[in-house]
C-alpha cells in the first residue's frame, strides 16, 4: 500500500473577515510603541523594519486563532492482497519422513510468498487451535479449526482488496464447524494447497468415547465406543474397558473387512461420588502404523443430587426458548417455567432465572424480600422498557440513572480481566459478530464487586456500561444481563459457523456458577475439575475476614502435586483488586491433587482439592490426509486445488486473472496548522528578532 499526498489549500474554522479587525487592532498597538511616543533615538528605516516585523508576530497570532486547517488531497495506492494461512497442527508433520516434510514446506513457503511480494502485499497467518498472524511454524498445535482462519481473515481484512486465500493443509479438522459450507460465502477465491499422504494405512482408532460429563448416584450412565479398524482384515480385535485404571470388561471382535466400522455400548451404574477415570483400550496388532489412537479416556464427576431451576418471566419471549433449550438438553438440570406472577416454593430449588420483572412496586419488593430470605441466587434478564425505579430497587448492584425511558441498542465487548470462570476462546471471536440487543437507556453504574463479563459498545462507541455481570457475594452468585433479545446470537452464530455450541457452553457456565451455593466459608478457591492440556489454567482464591469483607493482605500458598509422577510444585497467588489469582497455565495430562493455606491473624485456612488434566490427541486419531475436503473449499470458492505444493500452476493461474491490478483511493485530510511545530518557532523568532534589533539599534 502507497500513499501520495498533495496539499491542496488552508481552510479557516472561523471567517477570515475577522482578520481585518485583527490587522487593525495590531496596527494601532505598532503605531502605539513606535511612533505615538517617541522615546527612543531610532532612525525612520530601522523604525519601520521593527513596526514590520512587530505587525507581523501580531498577525501570525491572529491567524493561529483563527484556527486554519490543512487541507491535503491523499491519493491511496492499494495493491491486491494475498493472505497465506497455514496448518501448523501435528498431523501436518505427522510420520517418520517429518524433518523431511517440515523443510518442504518451509522452502515452499518461502520461494512463494517472494513471488507474489513482487506485485501483490501479502499477510501470513498459522493456525490450529487459534488464528496467529506470525510466520513461526513449529507444527505442535493439538488441535485443527479450519474454519477459523475464514472468519478471522474475512471480518479482518473486509475493507482490503483480497485478490486470494492460499490455504496450506492437509485437510483434516477436529474443532470448528465445516469450512466448505463457509467456503461459499467468502468473497475471494480460496487456492488450498495439499499437504500428506492419503493412502490408508494399518491402523486401529478410537474415534469415539462419549459419556456424560456429569453423573448422580445411583444412575446408570451409558458409554458410546466408535471405533475404525484399517488393513487387518480376517483379524481378532481386543477391546478392553477401564474404571479408574481397572479392567471391567472385555470384548472381542471378529474383523470381516479392510475397513470396519465398530460400535459398542457400555453401560455402568455410578455408586460413589467423586471424579471417576473412564478408559477404552485396544489391543495393539502386528505392523499398526499408529499406535497413539487406540487409547481414549474421560472422566465423569459423580455427584448426589441434581439442581433444579426455576424459571421465571413476564410475558413470553423468544429469549426464554433460546435458554430452555440450552439448559433442558444437559442432564444435570431439571428445568420447572412459571410466569412472574406464579412464584412460588423458591426453597425447593437451586436457581431462580427471571426474564423481566414485575410491573408494581409491591410485587418487586415482595419478590425481592423471598429472593434475600431464602438466599437463592438469580440470573436476571433486564428488559429494555422496565422500570428503572423498580429495577433499581431490586438490590442488583447496578444503577441506572435516566430522565428517559428510552432504548438502547447494544452490543456485547469483553472484559480482559473477567475471572469468574474460563471462557471458551471460539466464544470471543463469535462474539465480535453478533446482532445489537435492547438495552435500558441510561447511565450505568456499579455499586459492588460485580465481575463484569460484557461490556456495552453503542454504535462505535465502548463504554463502561456493564452489560453482563457476575456478582459475588458471601454464599451465592447472581447474573443480571441489562438486555433482551440474546435469542438473536443463537441464530448468527449458526449462520457464521453452524454451531451455537460457544453460545450453550456460555449460559451453561452462567448456571453452574450461580446454581452451587457457594459455602459460607472465609476461604474459598474456585476452579474446574477437569481441563485439557492446551488450556491455561487459573485458579481465583477469596479471602473473607471475621466481618465476611474480602480481604488480601495475607500470602496465599499453594502445593500442587501430580499424583502420576509424584512430581510437586510450589506456588503464590498474585493479589489482584481484593481477591487472588494464581495462572498455572497448561500442565501436562494427569491427575493432580492441591493443598492452599492462608493465615489472617491467628487463624489458619487450609482448602484441598482434585483436577485432572487429559490430553489432546485430535491429531493423531486420524492422520490420513483430506484432499477430498480441500477440492470442496477451493471449488465452492472459486479458487483451485494443487496437491504436491504446485507453487508454478499457481503462479500461472493467478498471472491470468485479469481482475488482480491496483486500486486507487481518493480522500480528503484535514490537520490543525498548528500542529506543525516548526511554525511556532517562526513565530517566537519574529518577536526574538525584533527584540534583539531593537536593542541593537539602540546601543
Amino acid at each position: 500500500m502507497r500513499d501520495k499526498f498533495f496539499l491542496v489549500e488552508i481552510v479557516f474554522k472561523y471567517s477570515i473577515l475577522w482578520l481585518i479587525p485583527a490587522a487593525f487592532i495590531s496596527g494601532l498597538l505598532v503605531y502605539f510603541v513606535y511612533f505615538f511616543k517617541k522615546n527612543h533615538d531610532l532612525r525612520a528605516r530601522q523604525v519601520w523594519l521593527l513596526s514590520i516585523l512587530r505587525f507581523s508576530a501580531f498577525m501570525a497570532i491572529a491567524v493561529f486563532l483563527l484556527s486554519p486547517l490543512i487541507k491535503s488531497k491523499i491519493k491511496e495506492i492499494e495493491r491486491p492482497l494475498f493472505v497465506v494461512a497455514v496448518d501448523n497442527s501435528q498431523s501436518m508433520a505427522f510420520g517418520s519422513d517429518s524433518i523431511s516434510k517440515i523443510s518442504e514446506i518451509k522452502q515452499f513457503l518461502s520461494s512463494l510468498q517472494s513471488e507474489l511480494k513482487k506485485d501483490f502485499d501479502v499477510e501470513f497467518y498459522s493456525f490450529g487451535e487459534e488464528v496467529n498472524q506470525d510466520s513461526t511454524l513449529d507444527f505442535n498445535a493439538k488441535t485443527t479449526n479450519l474454519s477459523a482462519p475464514l472468519i478471522r481473515i474475512s471480518t479482518v481484512n473486509r475493507h482490503r482488496s483480497i485478490g486470494g486465500l492460499i490455504l496450506v493443509s492437509d485437510g483434516i479438522f477436529n474443532r470448528g464447524s465445516s469450512p466448505v459450507w463457509l467456503a461459499q460465502n467468502m468473497p475471494f477465491p480460496i487456492y488450498t494447497f495439499g499437504i500428506g499422504d492419503t493412502v490408508r494405512k494399518r491402523d486401529l482408532i478410537v474415534s469415539r468415547l462419549i459419556t456424560n460429563d456429569i453423573s448422580f448416584v445411583g444412575d446408570r450412565f451409558p458409554i458410546q465406543v466408535d471405533l475404525k479398524a484399517i488393513k487387518y482384515k480376517n483379524s481378532r480385535l481386543t477391546i478392553q474397558f477401564l474404571y479408574d485404571d481397572k479392567i471391567v470388561e472385555t470384548k472381542e471382535v471378529l474383523l470381516t473387512s479392510d475397513y470396519q466400522v465398530i460400535n459398542l455400548a457400555f453401560y455402568l451404574k455410578a455408586n460413589q461420588s467423586g471424579l471417576h477415570k473412564i478408559s477404552i483400550r485396544v489391543l495393539e496388532l502386528p505392523n499398526e502404523v499408529n499406535r497413539f489412537n487406540n487409547v481414549a479416556t474421560r472422566f465423569v464427576e459423580v455427584i448426589d443430587n441434581r439442581q433444579k431451576i426455576l424459571m421465571a418471566y413476564k410475558s413470553p419471549h423468544p429469549d426464554i426458548g433460546a435458554i430452555t433449550r440450552v439448559i433442558s438438553r444437559s442432564d444435570n438440570y431439571e428445568l420447572d417455567q412459571v410466569s412472574l406472577n406464579s412464584i412460588s416454593n423458591l426453597q425447593d430449588y437451586n436457581l431462580l432465572i427471571l426474564h423481566g420483572l414485575p410491573d408494581r412496586a409491591n410485587e418487586v419488593l415482595s419478590l425481592r424480600n423471598q429472593i434475600e430470605q431464602i438466599g437463592i441466587p438469580y440470573i436476571l434478564f433486564v428488559q429494555a422498557d422496565v422500570n428503572l425505579n423498580l429495577f433499581n430497587s431490586f438490590n442488583t448492584g447496578l444503577q441506572i440513572t435516566s430522565k428517559s425511558q428510552n432504548v438502547n441498542q447494544v452490543q456485547p465487548v469483553l472484559n480482559e480481566s473477567f475471572s469468574s470462570f474460563q471462557l471458551n476462546a471460539a466464544l470471543d471471536e463469535l462474539m465480535n459478530s453478533m446482532p445489537p440487543i435492547f438495552s435500558p437507556y441510561g447511565v450505568v453504574s456499579l455499586k459492588n464487586d460485580a465481575d463484569v463479563l460484557y461490556y456495552q459498545k453503542i454504535g462505535n462507541v465502548v463504554t463502561d456500561y456493564p452489560l453482563l455481570t457476575v456478582s459475588r457475594n458471601v454464599d451465592k452468585n447472581n447474573v443480571v444481563v441489562l438486555g433482551h433479545g440474546i435469542w438473536k446470537w443463537w441464530l448468527k452464530a449458526n449462520q457464521i459457523s453452524g454451531t451455537s455450541k460457544p453460545l450453550d457452553e456460555l449460559v451453561l457456565s452462567l448456571v453452574r456458577t450461580t446454581s452451587l451455593k457457594v459455602k459460607k466459608e472465609r476461604f474459598n478457591i474456585n476452579y474446574e475439575k477437569q481441563y485439557f492440556s492446551n488450556d491455561n489454567i487459573r485458579f481465583r482464591a477469596y479471602l473473607y475476614n471475621a466481618a465476611f469483607q474480602l480481604v488480601n493482605q495475607p500470602d496465599v500458598n499453594l502445593r500442587l502435586t501430580n499424583i502420576d509422577t509424584r512430581q510437586e510444585f510450589d506456588y503464590l497467588f498474585s493479589k489482584i483488586d481484593n481477591n487472588y489469582e494464581l495462572l498455572l497455565g497448561n500442565l501436562e495430562p494427569g491427575r493432580y491433587t492441591f493443598n492452599s493455606s492462608v493465615k489472617i491473624g491467628n487463624e489458619e485456612f487450609i482448602k484441598n482439592g482434585l483436577f485432572v488434566v487429559q490430553p489432546i490427541n485430535a491429531e493423531l486419531l486420524n492422520t490420513e490426509a483430506n484432499f477430498s475436503l480441500l477440492h470442496q473449499i477451493a471449488d465452492n470458492s472459486g479458487g483451485s486445488f494443487y496437491p504436491n505444493l504446485a507453487e508454478e500452476n499457481f503462479l500461472n493461474n493467478i498471472a491470468s486473472r485479469a481482475d488482480l491490478v491496483n486500486t486507487t483511493k481518493t480522500y480528503y485530510k484535514y490537520s490543525d496548522l498548528i500542529d506543525i511545530f516548526w511554525l511556532l518557532f517562526v513565530l517566537a523568532g519574529l518577536f526574538s528578532i525584533e527584540w534583539f534589533l531593537r536593542k541593537y539599534f539602540s546601543a
